[in-house]
């Protein structure tokens, strides 16, 4: 034996003894996954999907549990609202399973030449499942956290940890589909990027709200009725001022810039055109309630394809929903005072109908020259 076979013969051991170990690991993830529990979610809890991290000597993607179109829907129809959320911001009871994500993800990649795309996530609108169908469209998206938030520019972020438009769009940016869970400012509009975002009933999301982040409604009822802040506990991502905001027409203030601080019942006309005049220009505009008809905005404004996005059976569920939340009369006060949300609502909704017969006339003059040229 020569000096250098048994430093060869160490090396050979300790690589046998890592690649066992690793090969221990993966099978104790992907057991995880087929266990039932991981296949479905609470009943109590719907989940557009949920990112996990893997860890860094299993793989380097972020993985997904990822339910189809059809379940998601189901569960807005019958009222109910998120699963809970671990205290870093991911979901429970699912945060530790594996999807076929890995295997899925391989066959996509993001289209040649589109600019990147800036999704404005409003909290608990689905922003998750937006997450998640973007990864598994192989777009180029930050697998270091939930939700496709660019590093530092987290949930509620303010200030210097923000990352504007003029990096994001940079086409030698690490990410091609990044989000944005927090208002957003005049720095957030910019050309050179495709916005996009995803709306939903008023009353609805914030109900997600009360009961994702466990907030007390007797704090919220309280601070939206005297006009006055207060503390309010919750839990989930959201920093502890963050509170009436997501009560109190949160989308409006969310497209309003600074607006978003203003104290409670404080918003006015002038935010709400505001709000309007900025959504006018986002490239993509959907409504949660409405997904399945907007789709054609996925394919023919970011060129995804929409024969991944996988279409799910029916699960009728019910209970969990607004009503179980609200008063009768709490209700209505909670429309009133959501009154701008709801005309941003309703103005979102026919922008996103235009925005969707344009997609659609587009592809069909498309298919009109691909038949003509056959």
């Amino acid at each position: 034996m020569t000096s250098t076979e048994p430093g060869r013969f160490l090396c050979l051991h300790l690589f046998l003894i890592v690649a066992t170990a690793k090969a221990v690991q993966l099978a104790e993830f992907q057991g995880a996954w087929r266990r039932p529990s991981c296949k479905t979610y609470a009943d109590e809890h719907w989940a557009a999907t949920t990112a996990s991290r893997i860890g860094k000597e299993v793989g380097k993607y972020s993985s997904s549990v990822h339910v189809g179109i059809e379940q998601l829907l189901d569960q807005v129809d019958a009222g109910n609202v998120v699963m809970k959320m671990d205290s870093e911001g991911y979901p429970k009871e699912t945060s530790h399973c594996l999807t076929d994500m890995l295997h899925e993800r391989d066959g996509g990649e993001p289209f040649q030449g589109r600019k990147n795309v800036m999704w404005l996530h409003l909290h608990n609108f689905a922003g998750t499942f937006m997450c998640a169908e973007a990864t598994l469209q192989g777009e180029q998206c930050n697998g270091g956290g939930p939700n496709c938030l660019w590093d530092g520019d987290g949930c509620s972020s303010m200030g210097a940890a923000r990352v504007h438009c003029n990096v994001r769009r940079n086409t030698s940016a690490p990410y091609t589909f990044s989000m944005a869970e927090r208002g957003l400012d005049g720095a957030d509009f910019c050309d050179g990027v495709l916005k996009g975002v995803m709306l939903r009933d008023p009353i609805a999301g914030l109900t997600s709200t009360l009961k994702n982040n466990n907030f007390n409604k007797g704090d919220i009822l309280e601070m939206l009725q005297t006009g006055q802040e207060r503390h309010a506990s919750h839990t989930g991502c959201l920093p502890e001022w963050d509170t009436y905001a997501h009560f109190d027409n949160f989308a409006t203030r969310s497209l309003s810039g600074n607006a978003y601080y203003s104290a409670p019942r404080k918003m006015t006309e002038r935010h709400l055109e505001l709000a309007k005049q900025r959504l006018n220009s986002f490239d993509v505009v959907v409504v949660l309630e409405e997904l399945r008809q907007h789709l054609p905005q996925l394919s023919n404004i970011l060129h995804w394809d929409l024969s991944r996005i996988p279409a799910g059976t029916k699960a009728n569920s019910h209970g969990g929903g607004v009503g179980d939340s609200w008063t009768s009369e709490e209700l209505a006060f909670l429309w009133e005072v959501n009154k701008y949300d709801y005309m941003l609502f309703e103005y979102g909704k026919q922008l996103a109908q235009n925005i969707t017969n344009i997609a659609v006339s587009l592809q069909g003059s498309d298919r009109g020259r691909r038949s003509r040229n056959a």
